[in-house]
C-alpha cells in the first residue's frame, strides 16, 4: 500500500499560485449577506446541495466539497451532472461516491475521502485497496470527527493556500423542521420542500426526497459540527500547517464561537486579496 504525501495526478497546483487565499462557503443563513458575484474571479469552495442555488444565480465556486455520504449518494445525479458540465476545477467527494462510481476513480479533477482520512481509509479505503495519502492538514487528534465544512478547510490547505475565509458558517441547527422525518438510523428523510428553512441559505435547499443525517448524531454535548471546527487550530498547529484561517463574518455564528480570529479578507474590499 502507497503512502503519498498527496496524490500522484496533483503534484502541482498552478491555480493556487495566482492568490493566496481562498473563501469557504458554508450554507447558513448569514451566507445571505454576501453578494456571492463579489467573489467572482476569486478562489471559492461551496459544498453539498448549495448547487441549487448557484443553478439560479448561475454562479459556481472554483471548488467543490461534498463529504456526507449520504447527502453524497441522494445528489450523486446532481454531482455528475456538474462534473459533466465542468463546472469545478475540482472536487473532494465522500467515497461512497467512488463506490457507486468506480469509473470515476481514476478521475484527476477528483479527491476521496477514503483516502486522506484515517477514519475512512481504516473503515473502507483499505478495503477497496485505495492508495493512502497523507498530508498534515488532513492529520487529526480527533480522525472520525469529520464535517463538510471544517474538512473542506483542510482541503484549502492542502491545495496550498495560506489564508483561509470562513463565511456561511453559523454552526445552529433547528431540528424540528416541517416535513423531515426519520429514515432509520441517524438518516433523515425529506417528506415534502419546506416552506420555511432556518438552518440554510434559502428556504429550499433541502427538497422533498432528500437524505441526509441528524446534525449532532453523537449527541455529545460538543455538537459535531461545532467539534470539527475547535479541533482544527490544534491540529494545524501541531502539524506545523502553514494556513491561517479566519472567520469572514462577525456576525456569523462561527465568528461568536471565537475558534478563529475575525478577518473580512475577500468581502472587505472589491480589490484582489493577498492577505497579510
Amino acid at each position: 500500500m502507497r503512502r503519498l504525501a498527496q496524490p500522484e495526478n496533483w503534484q502541482t497546483f498552478d491555480h493556487v499560485r495566482e492568490s493566496s487565499s481562498v473563501t469557504v462557503l458554508g450554507n447558513g443563513p448569514s451566507l445571505k449577506s454576501v453578494d456571492l458575484a463579489s467573489l467572482e474571479g476569486r478562489p471559492t469552495i461551496g459544498m453539498n446541495a448549495a448547487y441549487r442555488h448557484w443553478r439560479r444565480t448561475n454562479w459556481y465556486p472554483t471548488y467543490f466539497a461534498c463529504l456526507d455520504e449520504v447527502v453524497v449518494e441522494s445528489h450523486m445525479t446532481s454531482i455528475l451532472d456538474l462534473l459533466d458540465e465542468n463546472r469545478f476545477q475540482m472536487a473532494f467527494l465522500s467515497g461512497r461516491f467512488f463506490e457507486l462510481r468506480p469509473d470515476m476513480e481514476d478521475d484527476p479533477r477528483l479527491l476521496n475521502l477514503d483516502s486522506v482520512s484515517e477514519y475512512w481509509f481504516e473503515r473502507r479505503g483499505k478495503r477497496r485497496q485505495l492508495a493512502k495519502v497523507w498530508h498534515p492538514a488532513f492529520s487529526s487528534c480527533f480522525p472520525e470527527t469529520i464535517t463538510t465544512g471544517a474538512w473542506a478547510t483542510r482541503w484549502a490547505a492542502f491545495l496550498g493556500y495560506t489564508f483561509i475565509y470562513l463565511v456561511g458558517f453559523d454552526l445552529k441547527y433547528a431540528n424540528d423542521i416541517l416535513g423531515v422525518k426519520s429514515s432509520g438510523g441517524i438518516r433523515l428523510r425529506t417528506e415534502f420542500t419546506p416552506g420555511e428553512n432556518p438552518n440554510c441559505l434559502f428556504d429550499e435547499y433541502q427538497q422533498s426526497g432528500d437524505k441526509f443525517q441528524i446534525t449532532n448524531p453523537r449527541g455529545s454535548p460538543v455538537p459535531l459540527h461545532i467539534e470539527a471546527f475547535r479541533v482544527l487550530p490544534h491540529d494545524f498547529r501541531v502539524q506545523g500547517v502553514g494556513a491561517n484561517v479566519f472567520s469572514a463574518q462577525p456576525e456569523s455564528g462561527i465568528a461568536q464561537l471565537g475558534i478563529f480570529p475575525v478577518d473580512r479578507g475577500a468581502l472587505a474590499t472589491n480589490e484582489p486579496q493577498s492577505a497579510s
